[in-house]
């Protein structure tokens, strides 16, 4: 029989070099795992103290034109809240507004220009299909990106206050809280 057909036996002194450097490769694992939990601890707290001082920072900025406080708050109140006359008031200035020309050179009202303008803001230009949105209308893709709220609420904030520059209207929107009252809304314009 030649050497080859042996295996050698671990010698007391190879065993403990095995074991040795199994512990050392499991404890370098370990040490890895810890390292990176930290690193990514640290990202995180870092992150989280990045977004409260950006966050305080933008709103506490100010510039030479908007330094001064807030005068007022538009209240807005729900459409049953208003009486006769303030809901008269705001169907006359949704009316004058159908009676302005549209300010985007088409052939339709300045009233029309927001629903025309809201349904296509985010387009790119590719023909849409009614199976790519949830509601299945051919929408814009201004819904459903990150910055709706914001963008929605200054797309209100112009039509507000376009009603009152335009036609004159001294309240604020108005708006239906559809859950409540579905009987009365029959008697509501």
């Amino acid at each position: 029989m030649s050497n080859k057909d042996y295996t050698r036996l671990p010698t007391s002194e190879s065993a403990s070099e095995d074991l040795e450097d199994k512990e050392k490769a499991t404890w370098q694992r370990a040490t890895r795992r810890v390292v990176t939990s930290s690193f990514i601890a640290v990202m995180a707290i870092c992150l989280g103290v990045a977004v409260v001082v950006l966050a305080v920072s933008w709103c506490t900025r100010t510039t030479s034109t908007s330094a001064r406080p807030c005068e007022s708050l538009a209240v807005r109140l729900e459409w049953r809240d208003l009486n006769r006359e303030e809901k008269r008031e705001y169907l006359r200035a949704v009316s004058c507004l159908r009676e302005r020309p549209s300010r985007l050179g088409l052939n339709q009202t300045l009233y029309d220009d927001f629903p025309y303008f809201h349904t296509r803001t985010g387009e790119d230009g590719k023909p849409r299909s009614s199976n790519d949105t949830p509601s299945g209308l051919i929408c814009a893709t201004a819904h459903y990106t990150a910055s709706f709220l914001a963008w929605h609420r200054r797309f209100l904030y112009i039509y507000e206050t376009t009603l009152q520059q335009q036609c004159g209207y001294k309240g604020h929107l108005t708006y239906v809280m559809f859950q409540i009252g579905c009987a009365e809304r029959n008697a509501d314009p």
